[in-house]
């Protein structure tokens, strides 16, 4: 092969790499967005009961220095829940730091705030991340009925990994963060091609 068709050959891979992994990211992202639709409600009332719910970790926030919208949203999400009687269990489920701050324990107090009563709230201070958070209701919690609580984003990638490890799950959207905007469509599509990688990780171990 000469070094002229050598050199094209390389010129072609180093351009089409990395328009491959676009489209992959690209259709995966919305991949699973077609896959979780149906399984999303906008209105408390048209939701099936379930016994459990399970709340995406979000962090407080100070109210003099600035606002969590995700955090309000998904807590006032909950309460409407709770409150049309379409849940028994509230799991919490999010990021604990010793001596620093625990996502579920902001969270729980939140909800009590609102009403609901402290011994229907369950924390679980191991959900790192969504896949664990997910995993987690299943391996330790044994629900395998839920509803789940969050932003639409976030919301249909816990649908679809809640399918994949065999949990029926809905999911109940929550008013979406009006700032950041565009870094949390970035952070989403990234966070999805990641959600691949777990769950075929999963399916290698249990295979």
């Amino acid at each position: 092969m000469s070094l002229k068709k050598l050199l094209f050959r390389v010129l072609i891979v180093l351009v089409s790499t990395p328009v491959l992994v676009l489209m992959f990211i690209y259709l995966n992202f919305h991949m699973i967005s077609f896959f979780s639709h149906s399984r999303i409600y906008n209105n408390v009332a048209d939701l099936p009961k379930r016994d459990m719910t399970l709340v995406m970790g979000a962090g407080n926030y100070e109210p003099d220095l600035w606002v969590n919208y995700a955090f309000n949203s998904r807590m006032e999400a909950t309460f409407k829940l709770f409150s049309g009687d379409k849940t028994g269990k509230i799991l919490v489920s999010g990021i604990s730091v010793a001596n620093e701050f625990s996502e579920p324990e902001e969270m729980k107090e939140k909800l009590i705030h609102y009403g609901i009563p402290d011994s229907v709230i369950l924390t679980d201070s191991l959900g790192v991340r969504t896949w664990v958070s997910i995993l987690r209701v299943k391996d330790y919690f044994k629900a395998n009925h839920i509803i789940i609580v969050s932003q639409k984003g976030q919301l249909e990638r816990a649908l679809f990994i809640a399918s994949c490890i065999g949990i029926d799950a809905v999911g109940l959207v929550a008013s979406p963060n009006p700032t950041n905007y565009h870094f949390w469509i970035i952070r989403e599509y990234l966070a999805r091609v990641k959600c691949i990688a777990d769950v075929v990780a999963y399916y290698l171990k249990i295979s």
